[in-house]
């Protein structure tokens, strides 16, 4: 699924895959941030999923493919970056 592009919005599948090059729905994206820090960083700097989901010893419910969906209580709406 490709992201919203009016909106810039990303699901935790589509941002799993970017950053950690995680994909259960769709093509495997090889290359992604962790594999060009690993790569430009000579292997000193790696990216770690969260943990959560399928791992049963450190699940959250915020935790969705590695990546944490921190919800916004406050009306952000008409606010600048």
């Amino acid at each position: 699924m490709p992201p919203d592009a009016v909106n810039d919005i990303r699901s935790s599948v589509q941002l799993a895959n970017d950053i950690f090059g995680l994909n259960t729905t769709d093509v495997q994206d090889e290359v992604n941030a962790k594999s060009q820090m690993l790569a430009c960083s000579r292997g000193q700097l790696n990216y770690i999923a969260a943990c959560g989901g399928e791992d049963p010893t450190c699940s959250s419910p915020l935790i969705a493919n590695g990546v944490l969906e921190v919800p916004i209580t406050d009306n952000v709406s008409g606010v600048a970056r």
